[in-house]
């Protein structure tokens, strides 16, 4: 049975246009950017996530609008399709960027960082735009989706570097160095950032360790771990002391660890937030 919205889709995607991508399950495929070679036959039988960026400068409602009523049209004539909209990025839509916040992702997108990496940087904006001005309601609504979709993990990190301030650092080392001009830069710093450690549901104990040793391995001499909620505060704690107990109980006479040197508590929306900062020193372990 054809599907009457695949050749408008192919059509729109051919000319580039940035306000909308489209991911096909198949990993080994990538229709995020315009490709001669994109047939209607390559997306058939597929699931398909279908992301509109209308704050994009060349956003068409028009052909948006052409294109969702044909997708609707398919969908009420009960055909052979899966379609899944990625939530996050429906609920950002109706949301606004301030102009510092637009500025940033403009130079991000002039280095050469990725469309996926902007879109997950626009949300933290946002959602960090929504706790700031008392909404909390809808920033835990749109955390909620971005924090559980596709692209949580990037998502994420990106609000953690956002909310930290790390973010517009980077921003401002774009300017004055190379270092950060391209994608493989920031993926480099995704994969690991080594001046911070942000506590969330899938750290503990044995995790928080290996990264504390992984940064002393990279001579790191200071590190802030951040942690959000009275549970993931509460891990902090226990984790750095389980740190403190481990190195300990060596019996080394003097050790190398990263000693509290200061701790800071604030408010993120309505959350309790607490950062921490370590020093890596030599200690003698009579001292503890």
């Amino acid at each position: 049975m054809p599907l009457s919205f695949l050749p408008k889709l192919v059509s729109l995607l051919k000319k580039g246009v940035e306000w909308l991508t489209v991911r096909p399950d198949k990993p080994d495929i990538n229709f995020n950017t315009s490709d001669r070679n994109i047939r209607v036959d390559h997306l058939k039988g597929q699931n398909i996530t279908i992301n509109i960026y209308k704050e994009a400068k060349d956003y068409d409602p028009v052909a948006a609008q052409d294109m969702f009523t044909a997708l609707k049209d398919d969908i009420e004539n009960h055909q052979e399709i899966g379609l899944q909209f990625d939530p996050s990025l429906s609920i950002v839509t109706s949301q606004k960027l301030i102009p510092t916040q637009r500025n940033k992702i403009e130079l991000f997108k002039k280095v050469g960082w990725k469309p996926d990496k902007l879109a997950s940087i626009k949300i933290a904006f946002k959602i960090i735009n929504l706790e700031d001005s008392a909404q909390y309601e809808e920033a835990e609504s749109l955390m909620k989706s971005a924090f559980n979709g596709r692209k949580k993990s990037m998502n994420k990190k990106f609000y953690n570097l956002a909310r930290s301030g790390y973010l517009e650092g980077f921003a401002m080392q774009l300017m004055i160095s190379s270092e950060l001009h391209s994608d493989e830069a920031i993926t480099k710093i995704l994969d690991y950032f080594p001046e911070a450690i942000f506590i969330d549901d899938d750290m503990d104990a044995l995790k928080f360790i290996q990264e504390l040793q992984r940064r002393e391995q990279g001579s790191v001499r200071r590190v802030s771990v951040y942690a959000r909620g009275e549970n993931h505060i509460t891990g902090l704690n226990y984790f750095y002391d389980q740190y403190l107990k481990y190195y300990l109980k060596k019996g080394a006479e003097g050790i190398n660890l990263y000693i509290l040197t200061s701790r800071e508590e604030y408010k993120i929306g309505a959350s309790n937030a607490v950062r921490i900062e370590l020093e890596l020193k030599y200690v003698k372990t009579q001292n503890f």
